[in-house]
């Protein structure tokens, strides 16, 4: 795909979109890392947030890391950062419960003169699968273990009580059941993202869109595998009404493809890690490139 952009002598977004204004993903961005990325400081494995009052993909990220270094100096002013960067460039600080470390993004987001939820809103990648045993998920930090129905009232008091937009793997990858049920009764706005649910797998993405078990999907190439089947599953996706996040993995390297290929397929969202690591940052400098040389418009999935 690369070779054929640069012998159309295009970007590769526009290889992949020949007409019309390209879409700049809105991006959701790692503050706070734990779970297996980050020695497991939080029983979650990432804290999030998304910029839905951004009117540019510039701004955005000005926005996410004004709060991304705000975190780290209220962190180690703390004394509580244990690993000050993850493997991901989430900033590795304990917390004695998940709300505590919601409370500290929201604080940074008023931190640096933003408005929680008006301007920039809450993700979660809860990870669930890590800590679910076939029967409960077992919170070592909270030294707790829930049923899947309590699990299920203990995430939806998450997003009832703090500015979360988005929340990704809430439950196992095979406990279809508590997604149905969660999504049966979570608020029309919620973003409910399958990663390890649907691996980037067109069979489980049906089986989701059958049981209205999500209304978004984490697109991920490598998993999948072949360019051409990913984007089918993504296409799948945005022609029953998923929002679509096309992912970085762990490992990456700092070749910036993934940026056009989310601005050429016209994903919703993209999510690289956090504002440091040349492997993350390569991504985001190719997004402001293709900003302020593509005709684009910013995504507003929300």
């Amino acid at each position: 795909a690369k070779a054929a952009a640069h012998t159309a002598e295009l970007s590769l977004a526009r290889y992949f979109q020949p007409e019309g204004k390209l879409l700049s993903p809105m991006p959701m961005v790692n503050i706070l890392s734990g779970g297996a990325h980050a020695n497991r400081t939080m029983d979650i494995q990432d804290v999030l947030v998304l910029p839905n009052g951004a009117t540019s993909f510039a701004e955005a990220l000005s926005w996410i890391v004004a709060i991304r270094e705000l975190a780290a100096s209220k962190g180690a002013k703390s004394g509580a950062i244990t690993h000050l960067i993850a493997d991901e460039g989430g900033l590795g600080i304990a917390f004695p419960t998940i709300d505590h470390a919601l409370e500290f993004v929201t604080e940074c987001i008023s931190g640096v003169g933003l408005s929680p939820e008006k301007d920039v809103s809450l993700a979660i990648d809860v990870a669930s699968t890590q800590f679910f045993d076939g029967t409960n998920y077992n919170l070592t930090a909270l030294n707790k273990k829930f049923s899947s129905g309590e699990f299920i009232s203990f995430i939806s008091k998450l997003v009832s009580e703090h500015p979360v937009l988005s929340i990704e793997d809430p439950f196992a990858e095979d406990d279809w059941q508590s997604w149905t049920q969660f999504m049966s009764m979570a608020p029309s706005k919620l973003q409910v993202l399958g990663d390890d649910l649907f691996t980037t797998n067109l069979a489980r993405l049906q089986r989701g869109i059958d049981e209205k078990s999500a209304n978004a999907i984490l697109i991920k190439a490598n998993q999948n595998g072949l360019v051409t089947s990913t984007q089918k599953v993504l296409t799948t996706a945005q022609a029953n009404n998923f929002k679509t996040v096309v992912s970085a993995r762990s490992g990456e390297t700092e070749d910036s493809w993934l940026a056009d290929l989310a601005t050429g397929w016209r994903a919703s969202q993209i999510k690289v890690g956090s504002t440091h690591g040349a492997d993350r940052t390569a991504k985001w400098n190719r997004l402001l490139e293709l900003e302020a040389t593509e005709n684009c418009e910013f995504a507003k999935p929300f």
